[in-house]
């Protein structure tokens, strides 16, 4: 029986046979093998239905067991979350055994039932109708209603009031001081009393009362605290060292009992009245003066490198997040605070050297407990990374800025190596969890980054956000932390809001050389980055929540914002026609090489831009004909047709027809509106651009006295031309609707000739004189019946397109 227990306890009965082909376990009831197929001879071991029932019975009293074991844990979990922990190791549950056997028949043997590990291969053909203890449970906690009447009274109370005596106690020290009651070595006794009172009275009740224990007991540390550093910093009782010592014992103290109260309150209390106590002494007011030689200017920093150092020993065995925070943020604000009260009196070594000590403490104490133990840091771990290391820098740059300008890069990257030895030492530690390692990483390239902008100046300060945004989102899909997807995104935004109102601003007041100046770049790695950011969103798209599908598309928009608004600033006048015809038609082709919809949306936006900026802008490009100062038009080497305003136009035109032509030709997996609507739209915005250019031209010829006209005779050279130029090419248009067979063509076509039509009849007929209005007349006229003869032609065409009301597409076959 012992060894049916014992084969029961480690997840399976030892009652398992061997494959003799391929030595495979396999149940005693089988007759092959369940791996190959191989016969298997051995016996089946069979017990009494005593024994299995007293079997049973164990399995059922395992069942008990890991409900107990749940329960518990679901109890402590709550407990210490309002602050009551036991110290006893947290229970693991055991693997739980699955079974399945009937219940026998009575007077006679059954084979022995075998248990699988949860996981493992089913047991065999016995089951129980009992069911599966594997099925989750509601966890205790959200089973248990919270008596926050106890929380609020039972815990809070307690923390709260022993803080306030704290606080009570240094006010005292001060006032006390200020009206001479007490003398310096009588209040520094009884502080050091109160705090031992605290400590004591707190090791007292610990069992009894162990949150109200533990609040005496922070107490008693903070007012030890308080005492020692009014002791020797501001009455001036004791040299520094010896005080300093003396900080030392109490922080060594203050851990120790934290740890064996296993109390995150406890270490919090202390740790806030280890930072209160400066404020509330006075060190950093004017009350006191300078009592020792060295002052309090030196005093208050080696305080509290003391008390982070404290933080340090005891992060190293306990990964309390919170406590960790506040002593970081207690830190900042006390160093702040400190080097506003005393900059006039200290040098820059002793406040940049402050400052770093502090760095490097929380640089460890953000590390050192995941790297000894081996454990998975939380967001909040990672985040007090990045703000340790964010806070130093920017520290540091305030105070070196002025003096070191030209060695901050240096400074920079060598913060950048320091993060990268940590990347891989934790590497190297922990190789199976690297989150430390890819956070430290992350950290080290950024500074990498922005040592270049630091260096340099200027508008690459964009360059290193940029950067720095891309990064946390790599980082955020390597570390599966959607947090640093967060960060990434306001990162971004600053980035965003920098380029387009500082750098674009700059850029365009600036007289820059196209192509070689220094924002280039700035444009480059935005581009280059937002693209990435977009390709990092679709390659890791299963790790990202719902709500994230809009970051690819904007993301697509975004950059080619940045692109589009790049062009403007890099080249100037007609090349930014051809740059966003270039763009428009590059992301109308990836769209349908790559099938992202996306990309033919923004294509379509570019097209608009760029139809409004040819209509509006480069219309008027023709800057050589132009005399700013008689404001007159004037002949300058002006070139029909072969001048920078029709390359403009060419390139715009161009990009319409070429994304038409992909929409028809490559017509699968489009939408009903960009075959029919779309297509037609653009074929449109490509003849309106074609004809207004054209009659440009001819304004142009006329005007730059190529035809040598002047006064009123070439307001009716000008208007007959147009006249003709729009019925020639509304003819054009017509004809090809008829050869093509394309009735929606024939339509424009009809619909524009009916413009030179009615321009003849209503304003040539009176505007121009004689010989004009007759040359305009004959000429519509041989127009009219050209096409009239077409007509009668292709009059199979003809009656199609009266008549057609259901065809379907663009087109339609008339035969």
């Amino acid at each position: 029986m012992e060894s049916m227990v014992s084969g029961w306890a480690s997840g399976k009965l030892e009652l398992d046979m061997n494959c003799p082909n391929c030595e495979k376990p396999n149940e005693q009831s089988n007759s092959f093998c369940i791996y190959c197929g191989a016969p298997l001879n051995a016996e089946v071991t069979e017990l009494p239905e005593a024994q299995i029932g007293e079997l049973v019975s164990l399995i059922d009293l395992n069942d008990q067991v890991q409900v107990l074991r749940q329960q518990l844990s679901s109890v402590q979990n709550a407990l210490e979350r309002h602050g009551i922990t036991s110290g006893t190791v947290p229970i693991e549950s055991s693997p739980r055994l699955r079974r399945q056997h009937p219940a026998p028949e009575p007077g006679r043997t059954v084979p022995v039932p075998t248990f699988a590990a949860p996981g493992g291969p089913p047991a065999g053909p016995l089951a129980r109708d009992a069911p599966d203890s594997d099925e989750p449970r509601e966890p205790l906690r959200d089973r248990l209603p919270i008596d926050w009447e106890l929380i609020l009274g039972g815990n809070w109370l307690a923390r709260i009031g022993i803080l306030a005596v704290v606080v009570g106690m240094g006010f005292f020290l001060k006032l006390a001081f200020d009206n001479n009651w007490i003398g310096e070595t009588g209040r520094v006794a009884l502080g050091i009393a109160t705090g031992l009172a605290f400590l004591g009275a707190g090791e007292r009740w610990r069992a009894r009362y162990p949150v109200y224990s533990q609040a005496l007991v922070g107490g008693g540390v903070a007012l030890t605290y308080l005492t020692i550093f009014a002791a020797y910093a501001i009455f001036g009782l004791i040299p520094m060292y010896p005080g300093v010592g003396l900080l030392a014992l109490v922080s060594v103290a203050s851990a120790t009992l934290a740890i064996r109260h296993e109390s995150m309150a406890l270490a919090v209390i202390g740790i806030l009245g280890a930072f209160i106590a400066p404020f509330v002494a006075g060190s950093l007011t004017d009350s006191y003066g300078q009592v020792n030689d060295i002052g309090p200017s030196f005093q208050l920093m080696a305080y509290i490198i003391v008390v982070d150092v404290s933080v340090l020993a005891l992060s190293t065995f306990r990964n309390w997040r919170w406590f960790t925070t506040l002593a970081l943020i207690g830190s900042l604000f006390t160093f702040g605070s400190w080097y506003l009260r005393y900059e006039g009196e200290i040098s820059l070594l002793t406040a940049q050297g402050s400052l770093t000590i502090m760095f490097l403490i929380f640089a460890a104490a953000t590390t050192m407990f995941h790297m000894i133990w081996r454990r998975t840091p939380h967001a909040l771990d990672l985040t007090l990374m990045a703000l340790n290391a964010t806070a130093f820098f920017g520290i540091s740059y305030a105070l070196l800025w002025e003096d070191f300008r030209s060695w901050m890069g240096g400074f920079t990257i060598l913060l950048a190596l320091f993060y990268g030895g940590m990347a891989y030492l934790a590497l190297i530690r922990i190789r199976e969890q690297a989150h430390i390692s890819f956070m430290a990483l992350g950290i080290a390239l950024i500074m990498l980054t922005v040592a270049v902008p630091v260096q340099l100046g200027g508008p690459w300060i964009s360059v290193a956000w940029a950067a720095e945004a891309v990064v946390l989102l790599w980082l955020s899909y390597q570390l599966r932390m959607w947090q640093l997807r967060v960060y990434s995104g306001g990162v971004f935004i600053v980035f965003l809001i920098w380029l387009f109102a500082v750098d674009t601003v700059a850029a365009l007041e600036a007289d820059l050389t196209p192509l070689t100046n220094e924002y280039l770049p700035v444009y480059l790695v935005g581009i280059a980055t937002t693209f990435m950011g977009a390709y990092l969103v679709r390659r890791y798209k299963s790790q990202s929540f719902e709500r994230e599908a809009p970051l690819f598309p904007a993301l697509l928009v975004i950059g080619n914002a940045i692109l589009a608004v790049a062009v403007p600033i890099q080249v100037d006048e007609v090349w930014i026609a051809v740059a966003w015809s270039v763009q428009a038609f590059a992301l109308m082709s990836l769209s349908f090489r790559l099938k992202v919809v996306e990309m033919r949306w923004i294509s379509m936006g570019v097209l608009a831009i760029l139809f409004v900026r040819l209509l509006i802008f480069d219309t008027s490009i023709n800057f050589t004909m132009w005399d700013a100062e008689s404001g007159t038009w004037v002949s300058r080497r002006f070139t029909l047709f072969l001048n920078y305003r029709m390359l403009a136009f060419a390139s715009g035109i161009a990009a319409f027809y070429g994304a038409a032509f992909m929409l028809h030709r490559l017509r699968g997996g489009l939408q009903s509106w960009e075959k029919k609507e779309l297509f037609i739209a653009l074929l449109v915005a490509a003849n309106v651009l074609t004809l207004w250019i054209l009659s440009a031209e001819v304004i142009a010829a006329v005007d730059s006295q190529i035809i040598d006209v002047s006064g009123r005779t070439a307001e009716h050279v000008t208007s007959l031309s147009l006249s003709l130029l729009w019925a020639v090419y509304a003819s054009l248009i017509l004809v090809a609707g008829i050869v093509w067979r394309w009735r929606h063509v024939r339509l424009a076509g009809l619909g524009l000739l009916a413009i030179p039509v009615l321009k003849l009849f209503l304003v040539d007929s009176f505007a121009l004189e004689q010989g004009y209005r007759v040359a305009a007349f004959l000429s519509l006229g041989g127009i009219l019946l050209a096409g009239g003869f077409l007509y009668q032609r292709f009059s199979g065409a003809i009656r199609e397109f009266l008549f057609e009301h259901n065809e379907s597409g663009l087109h339609t076959n008339t035969n």
